[in-house]
C-alpha cells in the first residue's frame, strides 16, 4: 500500500464499520505475510514481547 492509499482508506475508514477495518487489516497483514506465513504459538509471542514463564 502506498502513503496515499492509506490516507484514503484512513478516511474512507470513518464510514466504515470497525469489524470491517480490522478485517481489512488482518488480510492486508495476511497478504504480506505471503505463502511462508505461520501463526505464531502463545510461547512465542510470549518471547518476542520478552515475557518469561515462571513456575
Amino acid at each position: 500500500m502506498t502513503l496515499q492509499t492509506n490516507i484514503e482508506e484512513s478516511l474512507e475508514g470513518e464510514k466504515q464499520s470497525l469489524s470491517y477495518r480490522i478485517a481489512r487489516i488482518a488480510a492486508d497483514l495476511a497478504r504480506q505475510a505471503g505463502p511462508n506465513g505461520k501463526l505464531l504459538s502463545k510461547e512465542e509471542i510470549d518471547a518476542l514481547w520478552g515475557h518469561t514463564v515462571s513456575g
